[in-house]
């Protein structure tokens, strides 16, 4: 019997990257749109001294893996906003709804991939 679902590959270098805020872009490498994918994956790259808003992802759980350079990663607790540090091999996840950032105040690019459950819908 043959599965008729096939792998798709993406070819990183041939999705543009989108800014998403300034010093902040991200390559779509799969979403919903793009691939009918369940989940979404994107590479984030931040510029040295760049991060993001506050924000959450609504009904959607967030793993945050750094794969260059480090940032820090901020979560917004009943007694206030914790942050922790994070480098190339960590990973952090972000339950759907909660508040959070990831920004980049060092010297050197921060480049992390992102994925989402259920899949970000945007292309």
């Amino acid at each position: 019997m043959t599965n008729p679902i096939r792998p798709i590959i993406v070819e990183g270098s041939q999705v543009a990257p989108i800014e998403l805020h300034p010093g902040i872009r991200a390559q779509r490498l799969v979403t919903q749109a793009k691939q009918g994918a369940r989940l979404s994956l994107s590479i984030v790259e931040f510029d040295p001294g760049k991060g993001e808003p506050w924000h959450d992802h609504q009904d959607k759980d967030t793993v945050a893996t750094v794969i260059e350079g480090n940032g820090v990663y901020w979560v917004m607790e009943p007694g206030g906003p914790k942050s922790v540090e994070c480098g190339a091999g960590d990973a952090v996840f972000s339950p759907a709804w909660s508040c959070h950032k990831m920004t980049n105040p060092y010297g050197k690019p921060l480049k992390v991939v992102a994925s989402q459950y259920p899949s970000a819908t945007g292309g």
